[in-house]
Formats: structure tokens, sequence, C-alpha cells
């Protein structure tokens, strides 16, 4: 963000001149930058939409003898799905997390610009995954739990049988 400069592209922009230093220095010392950015949260349990979008605000102060700038940080993220039926199917969804905003401001303004913001993609991915049964892994579970209860059942019968032959002799 700069003031307004009557250069060479502002009068072939077709806009109306610029209003006084005074003027411009009243806007600047009355106002401030608020950026709305959109931060998201992982929610893994939620199979539809697992990372949920919501706003934060970054405030940037802007005054005519410092020139401030707000390094803004973010981390990628990945949300691995594994589901299916019959089948592994892997869906993979890419996103990021807002981590942090730096904030600097430098005494001697010699820039034009009165605050800046830059964008950082860091290199820390937070990784997610998460696993579905199939219908193999759901069948075999089943087996698992008959085969238990068959040998119970087993032993229980090799005992009554064994105590009625014993009766019977």
């Amino acid at each position: 963000m700069e003031k307004c400069n009557e250069d060479e592209a502002h009068k072939k922009s077709g806009y109306a001149s610029c209003k006084s230093d005074d003027e411009i220095n009243n806007i600047i010392s009355s106002h401030s930058i608020n950026l709305q950015l959109i931060d998201q949260y992982a929610n893994v349990l939620n199979y539809e939409t697992p990372f949920k979008k919501y706003f934060y605000t970054v405030t940037g102060g802007i005054t005519k003898d410092y020139y401030g700038i707000n390094h803004v940080n973010f981390n990628p993220a990945m949300m691995v799905t594994h589901n299916g039926i019959f089948f592994d199917n892997v869906i993979e969804e890419p996103s990021y997390f807002f981590t942090q905003n730096q904030q600097q401001s430098f005494s001697e303004n010699t820039f034009v610009a009165l605050n800046g913001f830059y964008f950082w993609m860091q290199n820390t991915l937070q990784y997610y995954e998460r696993n579905y049964k199939r219908l193999q892994d759901i069948l075999s579970d089943i087996s698992g739990i008959s085969s238990i209860v068959l040998t119970v059942v087993e032993v229980i019968n090799a005992l009554c049988s064994g105590y009625i032959i014993l009766l019977d002799t």
C-alpha cells in the first residue's frame, strides 16, 4: 500500500489528482489495515469436509513515519483418506494452516509504500491420515469372533459329552 503519487501511470489511468499531503496524512493517521485470511483446522472425524474454514484477521497499523511489514506464514497440510468397499481407494486433499504473523517496522520510511504484506509457505507439512474398513476387514473381524465362539462351544460340548459318556457307563 502506498500514498497517492502523481506519476505518469496515475495520469494515464484517468483518476483525479491526488489530495493534499495534509488530507492524506489525516486519512493515514485515522485508519489501519485489516486483512482477513481464510484459515482452517483439521477435523478427521468429519468425512465430507475434513478441513473446516474460518476467517482470521491480521491487523497492520499505518503511519506516515514508519514503514510496516507483515510476514504472514502458512504451513501446508495434507489429509489422506483410505476408503473403498473392496479395494483400497486413496484420496489426498491438500490444504494449508495459518501459523503466525511477524510484524516489523522501520523508522526511516525511505520507501514509497506505507505497509507491506509478504506471504510465506513454510516447509513443515502437517500430515493427517485416516483409514476406513473395507468389506474383507469386516468379514475377517466377524470370522475371528465366530472362531472364538466356536472354540468355546466345542470346549463346553466336549465337557458335556464326556460327562454323559461317564454317566452312561
